[in-house]
């Protein structure tokens, strides 16, 4: 059984293919989809999406939350903000959340601790987007 998968953001189309199945999570837990399987519509959560296509082949895309549709032979991710793995810069992610850190640490807190926290949250998604394609 084969299963179609489309990943949209605000900018167009950055998935669209045949595949095996996906792994992220909603904010119902940690999800793997196969073909065929039951309806579902989900609030995801950040961090990143693995996508593991039909030769096999895993693909990895950061996604910044958003909603998920499966019907039993499609699957559509809609997110305000998507990112291609390989679109990631480890580097200039580092510095973002070494100048968060600054912030926790400074004590010169422009914005409120818990959208530091989010901030953060999401850098350490946005990393371990890039550790999970080496492997």
């Amino acid at each position: 059984m084969k299963c179609y998968l489309d990943v949209v953001n605000i900018k167009g189309i950055l998935f669209s293919g045949y595949i095996k199945k996906i792994h992220l999570t909603s904010i119902i837990g940690e999800l793997d989809i196969y073909a065929g399987h039951a309806p579902l519509l989900a609030a995801i959560k950040f961090g990143p999406l693995c996508i593991v296509k039909e030769d096999n082949q895993k693909e990895y895309i950061y996604l910044s939350g958003g909603i998920l549709e499966v019907q039993p032979n499609i699957i559509n991710i809609l997110s305000k903000k998507a990112i291609l793995g390989s679109d990631l810069n480890k580097h200039e992610i580092l510095k973002q959340q070494k100048i968060i850190e600054q912030c926790f640490i400074s004590g010169n807190l422009c914005q409120t601790i818990m959208n530091l926290k989010i901030k953060l949250a999401k850098i350490i998604s946005k990393l371990k987007t890039i550790e999970m394609m080496k492997s």
